[in-house]
Parts: structure tokens; sequence; C-alpha cells
């Protein structure tokens, strides 16, 4: 059985095959843009469609190519994960390109694809909305083609955000055995670097967000939504950072992604629990293999701004975490040090002050190292 997903009403819809009984599909997530870096190619293999089984190809040859015979070799990248080009380079507007992938002795390569209209970001807002009753900050972004030639457009975000330990300190207490025959331990407590105070999260947008402005009067996207955060999410609390992508994509890379978001959720190509088969513009040759995947040259541009709560709220900061406080006692205090369940925030008269870990630490929540672009 083939399902079909309609993914623009101005192109053939994208076949779902959920029942093609493959035994390995090979999935690309292959996107190159006009900015001057080591671009990334993700490929990977997915054995039995829904399954959990899923591994990233490790040795295989990737190389791009243009129409002017330059060659662009990527390598594996063994800690991210996935494929990134030797040397940086960029699209340019004037050149044709083409992906090619050589693996378990089948080449792939995609249809030959040109960098669309290089339009700019206009600028990223922050503004206070009230969304199915909840209060908080919508992010927006805006973005205008006096050309009217970009049309179809998909973003992302990176969201980074500072973490102030609520109970933090720098004492660690110790249960000691002893000879006591009616409590065998004795509590104490000392100093230490291991609990950090404050530290930073990044997090990374969870799904695809697609805007068409082909229908439109204007090629104008004005107050695309990119984020809403919640007036009581801790995350805005001291100080939050976010970094909008928006890349012109052609109708072909729209309709794909549009179909990918309807049946699975708008998550990864990658994910290990694709639910069917979809098309994209990548083939096995000489094989009818099939490959799930896209591989696109685009426009990119990239827009990061910063604000604190206090830029919009006054009052009590919100927590980020829903923090206990206990008194143990002696038996549950020698269960809570032995296994860090719950950490110390401060002994007073012999009694312990006993905090949820992520209350005292906040290196279990993010890294105390500040990120190169952070800015206060």
């Amino acid at each position: 059985m083939t399902f079909f997903v309609a993914a623009v009403s101005c192109t053939e819809p994208y076949p779902l095959d959920n029942e093609a009984n493959l035994e390995e599909l090979l999935v690309v997530e292959a996107t190159i843009t006009n900015q001057l870096k080591k671009q990334e190619i993700k490929v990977s293999r997915v054995y039995e469609l829904g399954t959990e089984e899923y591994a990233p190809e490790t040795d295989a040859e990737v190389y791009v190519q243009d129409d002017a015979g330059n060659t662009y070799d990527f390598e594996f990248n063994q800690e991210e994960g996935f494929f990134t080009s030797v040397a940086p380079f960029q699209a340019l507007p004037e050149r044709t390109y083409q992906l090619f992938i050589n693996s378990g002795g089948t080449e792939y390569k995609s249809t030959p694809q040109v960098l669309p209209t290089q339009t700019e970001l206009e600028n990223i807002v922050v503004v206070p909305e009230t969304v199915d009753g909840v209060e908080g900050l919508e992010i927006q972004a805006n973005s205008y083609d006096p050309t009217g030639t970009s049309n179809y457009y998909r973003f992302e975000y990176e969201e980074t955000y500072k973490i102030i330990a609520e109970y933090w300190s720098p004492f660690k207490a110790g249960a000691y055995p002893t000879n006591e025959l009616d409590f065998p331990f004795v509590f104490g407590f000392y100093e230490t670097d291991e609990y950090k105070e404050v530290c930073y999260a990044t997090k990374f947008s969870p799904s695809i967000m697609l805007k068409s402005t082909k229908d439109q009067v204007e090629d104008r996207v004005q107050e695309f939504p990119i984020r809403f955060i919640a007036k009581t999410n801790g995350i805005i609390a001291h100080r939050y950072s976010i970094l909008v992508t928006q890349y012109v994509i052609d109708l072909e890379a729209f309709a794909f992604y549009q179909a990918h978001q309807n049946i699975s959720g708008g998550g990864s190509m990658l994910s290990p629990t694709q639910p069917g088969y979809i098309k994209g513009n990548i083939s096995a040759t000489g094989s009818e293999e099939k490959v799930m995947g896209l591989f696109k040259v685009v426009s990119e541009s990239s827009i990061r701004i910063y604000f604190d709560y206090a830029d919009f709220y006054g009052g009590e900061l919100p927590d980020l975490f829903e923090c206990e406080i206990e008194t143990p006692g002696d038996w549950t205090l020698v269960n809570y040090i032995q296994n860090d369940t719950m950490l110390l925030y401060e002994a007073v008269d012999g009694v312990f002050y006993m905090v949820t870990p992520e209350c005292k630490d906040c290196s279990l929540s993010g890294s105390p190292e500040v990120p190169d672009f952070w800015e206060e």
C-alpha cells in the first residue's frame, strides 16, 4: 500500500511507501550554502522503516562537484557524527552543484542544483503575546525580497540560555563510618569545586519550519513565529540568546520538507523511526535501490539576539527547576550522600539542608564554559 502526501498544489505529491520492505535505506541530509564555511552532509542507514536500528555511514566517499570542474571533498567527523568539507567553501550564484556518494560499492548522486535568490533576514523581534491563554514572549522573523523570486523559506534556531544554580554552595556532605553500634556514621562536610554555579545550555529547534510567500502580493515574511516562550519558563530568567537562520530554498525542497513534516511531525530525516519512504533528488547509479533524502544549495542568513527577563517583565524571576529542600533523618541522609540523590546546600547546627541536584549544580543541565559568542 502506498500513501501520498500532497506537498503543495503546484507540484506532484511525494510518494510515501511504508510497506517498501526495505532491508537497508540510505538517508541523506545534504545542504550547502552561500556562506563561506565548512559545509555539512549527513549520511546514514536505516534498517527496516519504523524500527530503532540506525547507524551513520562512516567510510563513504562524499564529494560535491560544480559545473566548472571544481571538486569539494568531505570527510567523516567522528565527534560530530557527520561529514564536513575538508576545506571551507561557499556556493556561488553562477555555478551548478551536484552531490556524489560512494558507499558499499554503489554510487549515489543528486540532480544538479543552483543557488536560489540571496535574501537576507531583515530582523528578529521579541513580542509579548498570549498564546492559548498562556502569557509569554514570541520570537518573530521578518524578511523581504524586493525581486519577488525567493518565495520559499525554511527556518531553524539555536537557543542558548544562562543557568544560575538557585541553591549553589561549595560544600559537599560526607558520611564517615564509625565503630558506634547505634548509628555507624558521623556526618561532616568540606569545600569542593565539583559543583558549578553558572552554566550555559544550548538547544536546537526540534521541527521543520516552513513559509511560502508564493501567493502573497509581496515576497515578504512578516512576523513569522519562530519560538514561543512562556513567561513562567525559567530559560529566560537570567539571560537568553537565540540564533535564527533563514534558508531560501526552491519549490522542490519546500515540497519535500512539507511532505516529511506531514508524515513525521517535522523532525530530522535521520530519525531512526522513519514512518515511510519519501523519494528525494538522490538516486543510486544503475540500480533501483531507494534513497531517501535531498541535496540542496540554499541561501543562508542568520541573526542572533539577546534579551533578559527584566527587559519585558518585573517581579520575581521564573524558576528553571522545581527545587526541593529537605532536612532528612540520619539513614535517609546516608542514602542521599552515598547516591547523590540530594546534595548539601548548607549545614546549620548539625542540620543538613539537602536540595535537588539540578538546583545546586548547574553542570547537570549545561556547561560551565562560556560560549565564544556570549554577550552580557
